[in-house]
């Protein structure tokens, strides 16, 4: 889908790294104060989403399923 046919609006960035999530961006999300986001890099761009119930059992996953390829053997393959 071309980005032109998404909603889309304009911020920046601070000097503390931080950004505001328009209201009309907010709304389209669902978010409220207090929510938590979740920032997805998918090759140069960044996908901002509230964060849900199913990233969290994702996580719980992710921090066990992938803590077999935490150690030095596997650094080797850093360089390929």
């Amino acid at each position: 889908m071309p980005i032109l046919s998404m909603p889309a609006t304009l911020t920046h960035i601070s000097s503390k790294a931080q950004i505001t999530v328009p209201s009309a961006m907010r709304q389209i999300a669902d978010m409220h104060d207090g929510d938590a986001v979740l920032f997805v890099a998918h090759g140069n761009e960044l996908v901002l989403r509230k964060y849900t119930p199913e990233d969290d059992a994702w996580y719980k996953y992710a921090e066990t399923g992938f803590a077999e390829w935490d150690n030095e053997e596997d650094e080797v393959y850093n360089s390929l």
